[in-house]
């Protein structure tokens, strides 16, 4: 099979962009916009698959040259993003989110960013994520290595012609148990990694082989089958959420919904005119130059903390498509000819700025301290307090953020953190959503406890965990809600109960009765949680941006202290309620002491994110560094009065 240009195919790929775009801005119905990804993944498996196999054939195939159309395609526009974005986040970005920048730059020019964001623990779909400029390059991560590895698997397959479809199938299917089994098991590896994603190009490429194998794959229903398979990919973006398992057996039907309508749009004459649909085709030609700008643009959009309103949504829209459309036109277009940009020329201006963007990553990932870790570093260089016997810390990270302090005040070997992400440290308790599996907390926090209970080595323990969040299953100041979306407690025994305060107060009365049989060799504390920020904290900036040179300092950005705190009585508003319970319960178990963070924190009507020109806050509701040891003070002090009663 001659392999043609498909209008059929850049409408399909401007169907795919535009619930994407529509997702990241938060547009009503697109709900599974995402999924654009996905079917951007199986067109790429069908294109690359008919163009290496076209070229085998003729046997005019070079892996070079192939790697170099690849990288025409993809690099220019994607360099020129990066190397916009490097002074923008200087500028506008803090020290933490400066890092992390820099950090994510290296991994996208060595295409790694996948395993660089799925290393991070960092949800897709949380609000702190839509916040990265880079995120969004995962996708062409997974893209690049599969063109890597590709190629290679056709050219030795071609030795065994006759199991070539079935050996791709087998593949695809493994990529696709992995898939279910990651969604199942560990969400965000699902999503980011390589294997889990492979089905998806596969099919495409399985689609690819099909054609070429059978010329054209003639069916009378075709119309039929066409229109129906939009009407399932629209469905899948109007009903897939954060919550649904992805990818995943689900992800199947939008995925075969691609597959048909590549195999028979062509043969389809009614709904072909659809996908050729001019302002589609156009919108596809450009879905590249779309892709890589939208996200850093809605990103530094929403790190300025800009509303994105309905106006101002459609003049980001028409300035979007203006300025994706002369990225076509004047970046994309020209750097494919050879004949304006030879391959030599090409090569060098690649590798050289490969080579800087990758130096500047690490540069700035290394170079850029938080100014709070030297002033941290400097106040401890020895622990002030020594235990007989050791801390334990239990709970969700909430409770595991008080870790670093402590061990600063106490000793690096006496603070054993054994905390889970998203865990309450009560006896059989359990929190359930698309984020945690069943199961895992009551049985980490169970064995934790058991253990402080049973061995000596253990004398004090320390609990805490998010207080509102999960008990309201509400979200602060712009906070994202995947955090809160379909999340449920649940004890044993308890199945009938489906109030989370209910269950709350007697999962900790359980556990709080529990540890008070204990000996007085144990001490026990549980720390209220700390007053949360909100995502507005990104934009307190303590140091503010300055540049030296030649001896002169110009200011880039001045200090920004308006959003370095929030107001007691909005604290007090969110967290009255779980406040009275804790301290309720607590004065019927005095074994336990109950430290309130915010006795320390809040004063003058205002609950503070700085302290002496230092955050305490590193993201919307958890403690840097600085914080953990400022607070861990009146822990120890707390510590060392129950050591004298």
């Amino acid at each position: 099979m001659e392999f043609k240009h498909r209008k059929d195919i850049d409408g399909l790929r401007g169907i795919a962009i535009i619930p994407v775009i529509f997702y990241h801005l938060n547009v009503p119905f697109f709900s599974g916009g995402y999924l654009g990804v996905d079917i951007f993944f199986v067109i790429s498996g069908f294109l690359i698959t008919s163009i290496i196999h076209n070229q085998v054939k003729q046997q005019n195939f070079l892996l070079l040259d192939f790697y170099e159309r690849r990288l025409r395609r993809i690099i220019p526009i994607l360099y020129l993003i990066l190397i916009l974005s490097i002074p923008l986040t200087l500028i506008n970005f803090i020290e933490v989110d400066s890092r992390n920048f820099f950090e994510s730059l290296f991994a996208v020019v060595t295409f790694s960013s996948n395993f660089l964001f799925w290393l991070e623990e960092g949800e897709y779909f949380t609000r702190e994520n839509s916040l990265k400029p880079l995120l969004h390059t995962w996708s062409l991560s997974i893209e690049m290595q599969f063109y890597i590895i590709f190629p290679v698997i056709i050219l030795i397959l071609e030795k065994i012609k006759k199991f070539k479809i079935i050996i791709i199938a087998l593949i695809c299917f493994i990529s696709f148990l992995t898939a279910n089994w990651f969604a199942l098991t560990n969400p965000d590896a699902a999503f980011y990694f390589s294997l889990s994603r492979g089905w998806e190009i596969l099919l495409g490429s399985l689609c690819a082989l099909l054609k070429m194998r059978f010329k054209k794959i003639k069916f009378n229903q075709s119309e039929y089958v066409c229109y129906i398979s939009l009407i399932v990919i629209l469905l899948s973006v109007f009903f897939f959420n954060e919550r649904t398992l992805h990818p995943s057996f689900f992800s199947l039907f939008p995925v075969l919904a691609t597959c048909f309508l590549i195999l028979y749009s062509e043969e389809s004459k009614s709904f072909k005119k659809i996908l050729e649909f001019g302002p589609l085709t156009v919108t596809g030609l450009i879905s590249y130059s779309l892709y890589i700008l939208h996200f850093p643009m809605i990103a530094f959009i929403g790190y300025l903390d800009i509303n994105l309103s309905f106006v101002i949504t459609i003049v980001f829209l028409i300035c979007l498509f203006l300025i994706s459309y002369i990225s076509w036109v004047y970046i994309e277009t020209p750097f494919r000819k050879k004949n304006i940009i030879n391959k030599k020329s090409f090569f060098n201006l690649y590798c050289s700025l490969s080579i800087i963007l990758a130096s500047v990553g690490l540069c700035g990932h290394f170079l850029i301290k938080d100014k709070t870790d030297n002033f941290v570093n400097n106040q401890f260089a020895s622990p002030k307090f020594s235990l007989k016997n050791s801390i334990m810390i239990l709970g969700d990270s909430h409770a595991s953020h008080y870790t670093w302090g402590l061990k600063q005040y106490f000793g690096e070997n006496k603070v054993d953190d054994f905390s889970q992400n998203g865990c309450i440290p009560f006896f059989d308790f359990d929190r359930v959503d698309s984020r945690f599996k069943e199961g895992v907390c009551p049985r980490e926090m169970n064995l934790a406890l058991e253990k402080f209970i049973k061995e000596q080595k253990y004398e004090i323990l320390i609990m805490s965990n998010m207080g509102p969040v999960y008990l309201d299953g509400t979200t602060f100041k712009n906070k994202g809600e995947a955090r809160v979306k379909g999340l449920k407690l649940s004890l044993k025994n308890f199945d009938k109960v489906d109030d989370n305060w209910k269950l709350f107060e007697i999962g900790m009365r359980n556990t709080f009765s529990i540890l008070s049989a204990l000996g007085p060799e144990k001490k026990i504390f549980y720390i209220i949680d700390i007053p949360e920020l909100g995502l507005t904290e990104r934009q307190c900036d303590v140091n503010g941006k300055t540049l030296n040179f030649a001896n002169y300092d110009f200011i880039l950005k001045k200090p920004n202290f308006k959003n370095c705190f929030v107001k007691e009585k909005e604290y007090f508003k969110r967290s009255k309620r779980y406040n009275d319970l804790v301290n309720r319960i607590g004065n019927d178990y005095p074994k336990i002491r109950i430290i309130n963070p915010s006795n320390l924190l809040c004063n003058n009507q205002i609950c503070n994110g700085i302290v002496d020109n230092q955050k305490l806050y590193r993201d919307a509701d958890h403690l840097s560094k600085f914080g953990s040891l400022y607070l861990s003070k009146l822990i120890s002090n707390e510590i060392m009065l129950y050591y004298k009663d």
